[in-house]
């Protein structure tokens, strides 16, 4: 499944969550499910996530963190353009890092939250102190009312 922008607004519009400038925003994909049942499906080569035109959706909505329920955050294959001179790999990771800094969370276990039908809260997102590391495992949690 490739999670378009469509999808994201529409998903907003139906649990009414209105997306603003600096939010955090969890995408619940239901690929979670196959990290302990079936590990190999989970990292396998296709999987649900963001497209391009979801990533493009995340930026215009100024989304500063972005996260979801999958291995690589984007769809999979991660490519763009294939057989082409502008082919791209791990099109949504330069659209969202490379290009807009928005960083991404990827393998987050939502099953929970989703169950208790809570879609707005605070995220708590503590670093790991590794100086010049570019990613690490985190211990975040949400806070909900």
């Amino acid at each position: 499944m490739n999670v378009t922008g469509e999808m994201l607004a529409s998903t907003a519009r139906h649990q009414g969550v209105r997306l603003k400038r600096g939010d955090t925003v969890l995408i619940r994909t239901g690929w979670g499910k196959y990290f302990a049942t079936e590990p190999k499906t989970y990292a396998g080569g296709s999987s649900a996530g963001v497209g391009v035109d979801g990533a493009k959706f995340l930026v215009k909505s100024g989304a500063r963190v972005v996260g979801d329920d999958t291995l690589t955050f984007e769809v999979r294959p991660p490519i763009a353009n294939p057989g082409t001179p502008q082919f791209e790999v791990f099109p949504v990771h330069m659209l969202l890092i490379a290009d807009n800094g928005i960083n991404i969370i990827e393998n987050y276990n939502l099953e929970g939250i989703a169950a208790a039908k809570e879609y707005e809260f605070v995220l708590v997102v503590p670093p790991l102190k590794i100086r010049g590391g570019t990613g690490s495992a985190l211990r975040s949690f949400a806070l909900v009312p």
